[in-house]
């Protein structure tokens, strides 16, 4: 690992790592590099060189930015350029190190040593010929030795920038990430103009799961330098883990135009379209990525073109049941039920039976309420249950994965289409059957992914709730979030519940069965003369809290906001307009009254 680091980034710090000689002579070149561009620079000193050709200043500005262009032509040339100075100056120890650094690039490393030896005698250009060594060393592994190597630079130039990103280098391809970000913050203090800095405190945030920062650090590296695909790549990684897909897209595009040919990029780009919903352009890149490979390619690549063909060859290839229920899952992602009950259609027409489409167009047939046709299509699925594996062992999802990882999918995936079959029994008033499915969905609930236990323990409350025993319905939500906390929705409905049992509230039972977070609640507050003033106080208060938990679980659920100003309201707390306005914004429909309180 430590050596790819070392090799992916010695592009990107080319510029920084130039040659400490003749300073102002220095300044006039990177200054004409990044005003001009590297090729005008070099065709500028060719022509002093040629009119002045005992100038041996204006050739190694020439052979230094030739070995910048790291092309085998040009590094040929600038071996050249440095030998008919080396046979005027044998001394030149400039030229040695320009020397070893060309070697360096030609992956020569013994020879790129050899050279270094004679640049180390010489003060100027000594802890140049460490940090060469330093590279060196880490292209061979040797990282003890090489951060030795960069010790010693820095010992003899603390206050060069280039020096603390080479030290950073090393430690993040050790696995040091955190001492790696410290180098490269030093380095951005020491010189905040240079690319390579903030690019690679992204990239050591992004180790430390740290997305906004990693999404700061690759924007400023682009603010700086716009050319570098690879930041737009990282870039586009860190807000695909921000969920921010649209701006993922656009930065991986934005890549891909830079370096068409790195096959990574358009492969990121593809499964972005699919996160996005977009699988005819999805397909379309993984076609394209395919397309890039030749016969002799495969083994030079075969896990990016493994991939690729086992995209296509599932929602990609229409003689498969996935690209139909595929399809039909965009629809559905997308709130476009009704398309996406046709895709299933399509997929049921030329797949009979197919369980994964099956229980697809149960959930679709779920969420437009209608319950009793949900139904029969869940039961079609659990008696498919014996073509589950072979289809499973084909879908997109479960690529790469073992027999057990097959195993652990099919026993959750069950549990899971259990209890939306008990969701639709529980629409239909049909509490036994509800009960059945989710026993059954808990019959092996030691193997089953938090989550999915906890959405079972959910519906379980609800069942209880809707029996009116709240003391079991309190017990079952709260075990579902002692398993998995992040149920927003759950939370809520333990402030239902508590909001029932303060005997202050009249809920109606259509409001405990919410599926949408924009539907307002059907809430009736009154005066009990009955209920203990203290209790049913401590009660709204936890419920407060709830709310609270179920909007850090999900900050976009409108209806937490909508529940947390009702129940300050109902407290006499006045401060409730934030909460209600927000519910508002996030689609909860309010009353006009209610608004009218915040606005006068």
């Amino acid at each position: 690992m430590f050596r790819a680091v070392i090799l992916v980034l010695a592009n990107l710090l080319i510029a920084q790592f130039s040659l400490a000689q003749g300073l102002s002579l220095r300044e006039k070149t990177q200054a004409m590099v990044k005003a001009k561009g590297l090729s005008e620079g070099i065709k500028y000193y060719e022509n002093l060189s040629l009119k002045e050709p005992k100038n041996l200043d204006w050739k190694k500005e020439w052979a230094f930015l030739l070995t910048m262009h790291n092309t085998e032509e040009a590094l040929t040339k600038a071996d050249s350029i440095l030998n008919s100075i080396l046979s005027i100056d044998s001394l030149c120890s400039v030229c040695w190190q320009l020397k070893g650094e060309i070697e360096f690039d030609r992956a020569n490393y013994s020879v790129a040593l050899g050279f270094t030896e004679k640049s180390l005698v010489h003060e100027e250009t000594k802890a140049d010929a460490h940090f060469l060594r330093s590279k060196v060393y880490a292209s061979l592994n040797e990282t003890w030795k090489s951060k030795h190597e960069m010790d010693a630079a820095l010992r003899l130039k603390p206050e060069e920038s280039k020096y603390h990103l080479g030290k950073g280098i090393i430690e993040l391809g050790s696995g040091f990430t955190a001492s790696a970000l410290t180098c490269f913050k030093r380095a951005m203090e020491l010189d905040s103009s240079q690319f390579a800095a903030p690019y690679l405190m992204g990239r050591c945030y992004l180790n430390m799961g740290l997305i906004s920062e990693a999404i700061e650090g690759f924007q400023q590296a682009i603010r700086l330098d716009s050319t570098e695909a690879t930041a737009y790549y990282y870039l586009a990684g860190a807000l695909e883990r921000n969920n921010q897909f649209e701006a993922s897209f656009d930065a991986v595009s934005k890549a891909i135009l830079l370096d068409p040919e790195k096959s990574e990029y358009l492969f990121h780009r593809a499964w972005i379209r699919y996160r996005l919903e977009d699988t005819e352009g999805s397909c379309t890149d993984y076609n394209l990525l395919i397309a890039k490979f030749s016969d002799s390619d495969l083994e030079m690549d075969s896990l990016v073109v493994l991939d690729a063909i086992i995209q296509v060859a599932g929602y990609c290839d229409s003689s498969l049941p996935a690209y139909y229920y595929q399809r039909g899952i965009a629809e559905f992602n997308l709130k476009n039920y009704t398309k996406a009950l046709t895709w299933y259609d399509k997929g049921l027409h030329k797949f009979p039976g197919e369980p994964n489409t099956l229980s697809f167009k149960a959930n679709a047939l779920l969420v437009l309420e209608r319950y009793p046709e949900a139904v029969e299509y869940y039961k079609e699925y659990f008696n498919s249950q014996e073509d589950l594996s072979a289809e499973y062992r084909a879908s997109l999802k479960y690529r790469g994965g073992t027999e057990k990882d097959l195993e652990v999918i099919i026993n959750n995936m069950i549990p899971s289409n259990r209890n939306s079959l008990a969701e639709a029994y529980l629409h239909l008033g049909d509490m036994d059957n509800a009960k059945e499915q989710i026993a059954l969905g808990l019959e092996k609930e030691w193997s089953l992914e938090p989550m999915i236990a906890a959405v079972l323990h959910t519906t379980k409350g609800r069942i209880f709730y809707q029996e009116n025993e709240l003391a079991k319905a309190k017990y079952e939500f709260e075990k579902a979030l002692n398993l998995f906390p992040q149920l927003s929705q759950t939370h809520l409905y333990l402030a239902l519940l508590k909001l029932e049992q303060s005997q202050k509230v009249k809920i109606s039972q259509s409001s405990i069965s919410f599926e949408s977070k924009e539907q307002p609640f059907s809430l009736t507050w009154f005066d009990n003369a009955n209920s203990k003033e203290e209790a049913s106080k401590d009660l709204l208060s936890s419920a407060i809290g709830d709310c609270s938990r179920a909007l850090l679980a999900d900050p976009t659920n409108g209806q937490a906001y909508y529940l947390k100003a009702q129940i300050k309201i109902l407290l006499g707390d006045e401060d409730f307009c934030y909460d209600l306005l927000s519910a508002e914004q996030l689609g909860v429909q309010i009353k006009d009254s209610e608004r009218k309180k915040c606005i006068e």
